[in-house]
């Protein structure tokens, strides 16, 4: 899409089981939502240890264009790792072009 989201990151929600034929439920699985460009980075050592002392620790930042919406109930996969949203996004620069998200890794 562009050359600042060099990154693709699939977005996604555990789907709820179903009845089966025996009158049980079927375990329910991630189901994706969409792929999406974006640009994923590391926090910096001090700003992981001080989300960390105020108990909101988060592993990665996800940056991406305001093309995409984000619901809060969904999952982020990258390079294999699931990660779960932590906070709101937020606008970076003021203009509505570019949000910032903190995730934090999940085991599903």
């Amino acid at each position: 899409m562009y050359e600042e989201f060099p990154h693709q990151a699939e977005i996604f929600y555990m789907g709820e089981g179903e009845e089966d034929d025996s009158g049980g439920f079927t375990d329910g699985g991630p189901v994706t939502d969409f792929v999406m460009d974006c640009f994923v980075d590391t926090p910096s050592s001090q700003e992981q240890y001080n989300a960390m002392q105020l108990k909101n620790s988060f592993d990665r930042y996800l940056y991406y264009p305001s093309d995409y919406t984000l619901l809060n109930d969904r999952y982020i996969r990258f390079d294999n790792v699931e990660y779960e949203q932590v906070g709101k996004s937020l606008d970076q620069g003021g203009q509505g072009e570019i949000y910032r998200i903190k995730l934090r890794e999940v085991k599903l």
